[in-house]
């Protein structure tokens, strides 16, 4: 009997995966029921009719890295990831064929809860697949 062992592990982080959000959204839910909402944006004041707004420009980029994509060069600028750990990195998802989902880093030798906590909100999921 084969056993689809890679389909399994991307099952298997999936859930993972989907757990952890789960989790956070509780967090996230429970905290808001204890306060108010914060006010994200006020009314902006009326343009004047006899000179129209001047457009703004907007350039949006993700500061965030693409675990995916990123070159070790880009891994080295995260708190806590040296060369060899961005070697580790980039070898696992060449191994692997790229990650499923954040949390899925601290697969990767010497990266644990605590690193990956310095690091979650600076890293994301581009697309499966990465460089290999």
């Amino acid at each position: 009997m084969d056993i689809p062992w890679e389909k399994l592990r991307k099952t298997g982080l999936a859930l993972f995966c989907a757990a952890a959000a789960l989790g956070s959204v509780h967090g996230y839910l429970e905290g808001a029921a204890l306060q108010e909402a914060p006010v994200l944006y006020e009314e902006a004041p009326p343009v004047s009719a006899a000179r129209p707004a001047d457009p703004v420009i907007v350039e949006q980029t993700d500061p965030r890295i693409d675990l995916n994509h990123a070159s070790e060069e880009e891994l080295c600028t995260l708190k806590g990831i040296g060369p060899t750990k961005a070697a580790a990195i980039v070898a696992y998802r060449k191994s692997y064929g790229g990650f499923v989902c954040i949390e899925e880093i601290m697969e990767v030798k010497g990266i644990g809860e605590g690193t990956f906590e310095k690091i979650r909100e600076f890293i994301y999921i581009g697309d499966e697949g990465g460089d290999l």
